[in-house]
């Protein structure tokens, strides 16, 4: 006699699959009831498919098209679109009302797809089909989901009915992260600000510069508990034109992402309870030199609550940061920047003692300093490398490690330089081996070639991996 597991356990176990897409796909053959519950799973973010693959597309598509009302497939038909006929049957599930995240240019990328794989739309009449069968979805989504929670929509798509649906009202109050690009259509913003007012995290993509619609400060300063904002390509004009519409969330916004070039940050200074920042900045851009001028601003500025700081690709004068770090560092955890001197990973060692992931660059006078931080470090788990010189022997890195490296430490991620040779991992492996008891590490190899791959010892790391001492090892490839 079989027992089975109660739903409420199913639940729990399939809910930690929820990334292992393959595994729940399996699951859905089992039974009904592992069917009934891994399908809302599995269609709670159905555009985190690989929708770039024609056959996903068509797969996905094909459903929604099989749930659109009658009406809607009606409208399609005389509009010439009937390249989905495969599926006759009416369908299992009420798929569209298990979607929580809808992103609305991975759909029409999906409808594209499958567009032109059939090949009965011709290329002048492509947009026009693309925009009526997006449009059809989008509404069915509106009037199906009982409770968004997550929607992203790009200025390239002009679905502009689908906010207006009758059941809008009903799908969208409950909204807690919107992406979306600043020079969307007005009515978007002017309506979406009339009904999420409770939106938690909030990306912002100034794609256009010199076109930003009405009604996005009023988005802004509408929301109740704003926590994390990312704003991407700003300039100082559209920091001077939101700014004042961020005062509401002064107190609630606990993570700030920003991508700049040549703005004032003195901005930031308001957001007390700030836990997090980022500042991006492409380093090729003409205005780099200046950019992070702003910074100046914010060195003297305390952020109690701050763990988290990165910089990432371009940085602030050096000074400034470890005046920065000397006021913030304590409470840090993770501390990330492209700093390559000794005096700022001396700073790191003396005003980060609480520091759990750090990246550091590896010279021949940075060994004291990497001592140091070790040493002073130590809550350590994870530490980024970055090899900067092919003569610098990666030994005396595996020396300092197995020495000196705090007790929690467990991750390692290494950057190589091109055909540079991994010397001295299998002693620090035996080192980590006879220590007290560990966590098996978990090491990450950045390589700039493929090519690069073998000049590492994979014997070593399949003896380890097989020994428990290593618990996962991943390869990364920028190139060929």
């Amino acid at each position: 006699m079989s027992s089975q597991l109660p739903t409420d356990c199913l639940n729990e176990i399939f809910e930690h699959l929820e990334n292992d897409t393959i595994t729940l796909h399996s699951c859905l053959l089992v039974n009904r009831l592992y069917c009934k519950i891994v399908v809302k799973i599995l269609w709670r973010n159905v555009c985190n498919s690989n929708y770039f693959r024609p056959y996903i597309s068509l797969s996905i598509i094909s459903t929604l098209f099989n749930c659109l009302p009658k009406e809607s497939k009606d409208l399609l038909h005389k509009n010439g679109i009937c390249f989905i006929t495969l599926i006759q049957k009416p369908p299992l599930f009420n798929y569209p009302s298990f979607c929580k995240a809808i992103s609305i240019s991975k759909i029409n990328h999906m409808i594209e797809n499958v567009l032109r794989s059939q090949q009965l739309i011709t290329s002048r009449d492509l947009n026009h089909s693309k925009f009526l069968i997006s449009h059809e979805i989008l509404k069915m989504f509106m009037n199906q989901i009982s409770s968004l929670k997550s929607l992203e929509h790009s200025s390239g798509y002009a679905n502009r009915k689908f906010i207006y649906s009758p059941g809008a009202k009903i799908c969208l109050p409950n909204l807690v992260e919107l992406k979306c690009h600043a020079n969307i259509y007005p009515e978007f913003f002017y309506q979406i600000s009339q009904i999420c007012h409770n939106i938690q995290s909030l990306t912002i993509r100034f794609i256009d510069t010199a076109v930003i619609s009405d009604g996005v400060t009023d988005l802004i300063s509408l929301q109740n508990n704003l926590k994390s904002l990312t704003l991407e390509y700003c300039n100082k004009d559209i920091i001077k034109i939101i700014t004042p519409s961020l005062a509401k969330s002064s107190l609630t916004i606990t993570k700030l992402e920003i991508n700049t070039y040549n703005s004032p940050l003195s901005f930031i200074s308001m957001f007390i309870n700030l836990q997090e920042l980022i500042l991006h900045l492409d380093p090729d851009d003409p205005n780099a030199e200046g950019a992070f001028e702003g910074f100046g601003q914010l060195q003297y500025i305390k952020f109690p609550q701050l763990r988290i700081l990165e910089f990432n690709c371009f940085s602030p004068k050096l000074e400034m940061v470890i005046k920065f770090l000397e006021i913030n560092g304590k409470n840090l955890t993770k501390f990330n920047s492209s700093y390559d001197c000794k005096t700022m990973n001396l700073a790191i060692a003396k005003f980060c003692p609480n520091l759990k992931s750090i990246n550091i660059t590896y010279k021949n006078d940075e060994l004291e300093a990497l001592k140091l931080i070790l040493s002073n470090c130590q809550f350590l788990e994870s530490i980024k490398v970055r090899i900067v010189n092919k003569s610098i022997t990666s030994k005396n890195l595996f020396d300092i490690l197995a020495k000196y490296s705090p007790k929690n430490f467990h991750k390692l991620i290494i950057s190589l330089l091109p055909f540079y040779k991994l010397e001295g991992l299998q002693e620090f492996l035996i080192k980590r081996k006879n220590c007290i008891p560990r966590k098996p590490l978990s090491l990450t190899i950045n390589t700039n070639f493929r090519e690069d791959i073998y000049y590492l010892d994979l014997k070593v790391i399949d003896i380890y991996s097989k020994m428990g001492i290593i618990k996962e090892f991943i390869i990364i490839t920028s190139r060929r």
